[in-house]
């Protein structure tokens, strides 16, 4: 990073989910995960996937935990606090980011995200359609069926990702 030169036409941005454990909808991605495994189960023939998705919807959907003297049963979103959490939500915006991310070549020099937080460089190819362009992946990204927002920052020189100035 010490040596990041960017093109003349490209600058920095980031982008940080709004609450994304409580806000992944668990029957959809259920659904999006469960097709995903069974879809690539070559990829998995090791894994019982029925038996893993099994697993998975009676953690998310059981989800029971404390908060000071008193006791919850989580009722939407990720089960917080449960060792699947962390994989789930990435693997669900990993789908997401499928549906979109290849519309976007020839502007999108890096896109990298960790959980809930993204880094990337975005490039101008055509000053005149640019602004269109940066306003259409915004929308891409903060697309409602997805059911996560995103604060995204203005393309700029210099960001603040995961506590480092770049």
């Amino acid at each position: 990073l010490v040596n990041l030169t960017l093109p003349p036409n490209c600058l920095l941005f980031t982008a940080d989910a709004e609450s994304m454990y409580t806000n992944i909808p668990t029957s959809r991605a259920l659904l999006f995960i469960g097709n995903y495994l069974r879809r690539e189960a070559a990829q998995f023939s090791d894994i019982p996937i029925d038996a893993l998705m099994a697993a998975l919807r009676i953690v998310m959907k059981n989800n029971i935990f404390t908060f000071g003297d008193t006791t919850w049963l989580q009722k939407t979103g990720t089960a917080m606090g449960t060792p699947p959490a962390p994989p789930w939500a990435t693997i669900y915006m990993a789908l997401n980011e499928e549906t979109f991310l290849d519309r976007f070549p020839n502007n999108l020099l890096l896109y990298r995200r960790y959980i809930d937080d993204v880094i990337g460089i975005w490039c101008t190819t055509d000053p005149n359609t640019n602004e269109t362009t940066w306003n259409s992946f915004q929308a891409a990204l903060n697309d409602p069926t997805f059911c996560l927002n995103w604060e995204i920052s203005d393309p700029s020189s210099s960001v603040n990702f995961l506590d480092l100035t770049i």
